[in-house]
């Protein structure tokens, strides 16, 4: 999430800043929760990544980078990593910006703040350029997740050593298409990177961008079954086990995470644990589920009926969600427009006070000329600051 944006307040001209902006997300992080909570619908939080540009200066950076250790100090279970992203081949490297990824991690270590790197890289066509060395310094870096990744397969050792520092790779086959790093999608990199048990993940890349921000990763996961014949039901059960596995529910030491990724839900304490039993619990059910339906030779019909019906209660549901927010939607456009009104009134009246001000100008100025006139002058002096009142009396009644 980029924070360098000029967020300002509902009815504010002024940019609110990266503290302000965080102050909203992190508010209305903690009034999803209660009505999901309401609900008695599960949800697992939401942290953000701190994201800047490589294109940008260094003092650019150093800002940002302070900024979000500001933010941070302020609400320290909403950031949960920094990261630098942007197109490789128009942005600086890594080696580039290595002087200021150290500075970031010194001051992170004197201001006691555990902000790991979770970097892009290997999202290009390179093969040995500048480009293609990112993914060496996001791991010299000490990146706990890496990216798109999309050159990896073409590095070997870098693999072995992915495999060896437990580094996912977050794969976005949408986004590179979209990037023309491949085309057809069953010509990604992907399944290569599996084969050889590199763990990795499939997630959206610029979802707002892609059209994907109702539908999120399922897309994703579609396309992925649709597009590899290598990849089974079972093939992205383990896929999404893995966004659990390697998903910064807390802020963990560098050993801590390494621990966690390598014990899954068999460790007794932390956050991630927890998560990934559950995560299990509804996988199970969820296969169950399929067995039943779709089992030899037609599937249950009694759970098959039971499925409709539980479709058309959900159905229900989102009909009446969308009456809901069209409610919301009319209740806040009523709002506006009667906001809109009195500002409309307040300029009109604004208006036609400073055009008497204007006219009791002109009439002073034109009365002071004709004096001056009478008395020999050439050019009338200025004319004063305020109106007398002689000359309000002049003017027309509105």
């Amino acid at each position: 999430m980029i924070f360098k944006v000029e967020f300002r307040l509902e009815w504010s001209d002024t940019p609110s800043g990266e503290l302000e902006m965080a102050r909203v997300v992190w508010e209305e992080r903690e009034k999803f929760a209660i009505a999901m909570k309401k609900k008695n619908k599960e949800w697992w939080g939401l942290r953000v990544i701190w994201t800047g540009l490589r294109q940008w200066k260094d003092e650019e950076i150093k800002a940002d980078m302070d900024a979000c250790m500001r933010v941070k100090e302020r609400y320290p279970d909403l950031i949960s990593g920094y990261d630098l992203e942007g197109e490789e081949k128009l942005g600086r490297t890594l080696e580039d910006l290595i002087p200021i990824c150290l500075w970031f991690k010194q001051q992170c270590a004197s201001r006691n703040l555990n902000i790991p790197f979770f970097l892009h890289a290997g999202e290009c066509l390179g093969n040995g350029d500048v480009n293609d060395h990112n993914l060496y310094d996001a791991i010299l870096l000490g990146t706990r997740r890496i990216g798109h990744g999309y050159s990896l397969p073409r590095h070997p050792l870098l693999e072995n050593i992915c495999k060896e520092r437990q580094i996912m790779i977050e794969s976005c086959p949408l986004s590179d298409g979209s990037m023309r790093l491949t085309n057809p999608a069953n010509a990604h990199t992907f399944p290569m990177l599996l084969a050889k048990s590199v763990s990795a993940s499939l997630n959206c890349g610029d979802p707002f961008l892609l059209g994907q921000e109702m539908i999120g990763v399922s897309m994703e996961f579609f396309m992925c079954i649709w597009s590899w014949d290598s990849i089974d039901l079972g093939g992205l059960g383990h896929l999404a086990q893995n966004s659990v596995r390697w998903s910064q529910f807390e802020d963990q030491t560098d050993e801590d995470w390494q621990l966690g990724i390598r014990s899954g839900e068999d460790s007794k304490k932390g956050l991630k644990a927890r998560r990934m039993r559950e995560w299990k619990k509804d996988w199970e059910e969820f296969c169950a589920w399929v067995v039943e339906r779709y089992g030899e030779p037609w599937g249950n019909e009694d759970a098959f009926k039971a499925t409709l019906k539980e479709r058309a209660e959900l159905i229900e549901q989102d009909v009446a969600d969308e009456d809901a927010i069209e409610k919301e939607l009319d209740r806040i456009a009523a709002r506006y427009k009667e906001k809109d009104e009195s500002l409309r009134e307040w300029k009109d009246k604004e208006i036609k006070r400073r055009k008497l001000i204007t006219r009791a100008k002109e009439l002073m100025a034109e009365e002071k000329l004709q004096e001056n006139m009478s008395k020999g002058l050439k050019k009338p002096p200025d004319s004063p600051d305020k109106t007398p009142k002689m000359v309000l009396k002049k003017l027309p009644k509105s």
